[in-house]
């Protein structure tokens, strides 16, 4: 153990050496939130164009939906352009959807490395890798025990997308929530930026009730969900009044661990607060095409249905 410390120990110092090279550090931190933000521009640019949301929006049962009820289309009509042709191949390329336990066992995985690096993480680091290591490993447990096994699939940059969010966001957490200027520069004696400075204690206990809260929330919501039947509209406790409000809590996770993991010189962490916009966006396009799907699923329940909030009460 004495050895894997020390070579742990000398892999950050140097590491922390390299980040200290010109602007290597913020360059990084800066293709974090880019990723972040250009992705939830990429989902939102994807739903308003409607020949893209068509073919690489919807997947599951709503994809189901989709395929079973296509436009006709008349005889008369031209030879498809090469860009529909080339749009039409490109949706054809699918993975099964059991495949997003992929995310889970990743992100617990990566997540785990907290135990290892814990001597070396600010509070701020600490409370992160501990929301994601549990998070996702409830996550996982949910995928392998509560949801039964489908035979639905989505579209491949579904699939890409989020593998990559779990990745670096993991990346994220142990680049800004490690306490580099505690390693000797071999280099540049820059410091580094470090989230180092925690919210008032009554308001970071308000945060921890919240987001312990929306974690067993959300846990209660999925194991309800797994009781249904299948393509039974929910009705029970918060679905009676939100769509998705298992959406909601995971937006609550992501905002409350934004602000608890602040930085000295601001409100929020602004790379969390990055990946909760990107949350929220993904999500929130998953919730409206949800009551679409509802909404067409069970006409006979409209009246329900559209008094009910999407994601955001009382916003939306």
């Amino acid at each position: 153990m004495a050895v894997l410390k020390w070579d742990l120990e000398a892999l950050l110092s140097n590491l922390s050496s390299l980040l200290r090279t010109g602007n290597t550090y913020t360059l990084l931190i800066t293709a974090i939130r880019l990723f972040y933000l250009l992705s939830s521009t990429a989902i939102i640019t994807v739903c308003w164009i409607r020949p893209l949301r068509d073919r690489f929006l919807s997947y599951g049962a709503r994809s189901q939906t989709n395929q079973a009820s296509p436009s006709p289309t008349p005889q008369h009509d031209p030879q498809p352009s090469l860009i529909t042709t080339l749009l039409d191949r490109l949706a054809t390329l699918t993975v099964p959807h059991t495949w997003f336990t992929h995310f889970y066992v990743v992100s617990t995985a990566l997540a785990g490395f907290r135990y290892i690096l814990k001597p070396y993480l600010t509070r701020q680091g600490i409370v992160c890798s501990n929301f994601i290591f549990f998070h996702s490993l409830r996550r996982l447990s949910e995928c392998l025990v509560l949801f039964k096994t489908t035979s639905s699939r989505m579209w491949v940059g579904h699939y890409a997308i989020g593998l990559a969010f779990y990745i670096v966001t993991n990346v994220a957490v142990f680049l800004e929530g490690i306490d580099w200027n505690r390693f000797p520069a071999s280099s540049v004696p820059r410091a580094l930026p470090v989230f180092d400075i925690c919210p008032s204690r009554a308001t970071e206990s308000l945060l921890a009730l919240i987001l312990t809260l929306a974690m067993l929330l959300q846990f209660s919501q999925h194991q309800y969900l797994a009781s249904l039947k299948k393509y039974t509209l929910p009705s029970q406790g918060t679905f009676a009044h939100v769509v998705a409000p298992h959406y909601t809590a995971e937006c609550c996770m992501y905002l409350s661990v934004a602000i608890l993991a602040n930085g000295s010189h601001s409100l929020v962490n602004w790379t969390m607060l990055c990946a909760t916009i990107f949350v929220l966006v993904n999500l929130g396009v998953t919730a409206q095409g949800t009551y679409h799907w509802l909404l067409l699923k069970f006409p006979d329940q409209r009246h329900m249905i559209t008094r009910r909030y999407k994601m955001i009460p009382p916003v939306w």
